[in-house]
């Protein structure tokens, strides 16, 4: 869904939008860009998952009796190894394959502000 609002400019939802929606008493566009804003707003959803992430990882810690951290603590890094390890993967082999575009896209002004050209600017190598 946040790709679709980079990619298409009825989407976006900026100030100027807002203003112009209200100015000229069009409240259903006005309804629909906060409802857009709101679904697709990245950094409220971070937010969420790491308030109810913290909240199911520490509600079980709370009874005493079943209290097992050491144990929690090994199975959570097992768990999360897997995907970490695959999306690793991944992305070694899209810069194995030469199938990495962030530097192209990076050198296209009206397309990116130059932050894309940061990452992956190294060969892919399995070596340390």
């Amino acid at each position: 869904m946040c790709f679709l609002v980079f990619t298409t400019p009825f989407l976006r939802y900026d100030r100027e939008r807002l203003v112009r929606d209200i100015s000229s008493n069009n409240y259903l566009d006005f309804l629909a860009g906060i409802f857009v804003n709101f679904i697709t707003d990245g950094h409220l959803a971070v937010l969420i998952f790491f308030v109810l992430s913290g909240y199911a990882l520490s509600v079980g810690q709370l009874n005493l009796a079943k209290r097992k951290l050491a144990l929690a603590t090994t199975s959570r890094y097992f768990r999360l190894m897997m995907p970490i390890l695959i999306t690793s993967l991944i992305a070694y082999l899209l810069l194995k394959l030469n199938l990495m575009f962030n530097l192209q896209v990076a050198t296209i002004p009206e397309r990116s502000s130059g932050w894309l050209g940061t990452f992956y600017k190294f060969d892919a190598n399995i070596k340390m």
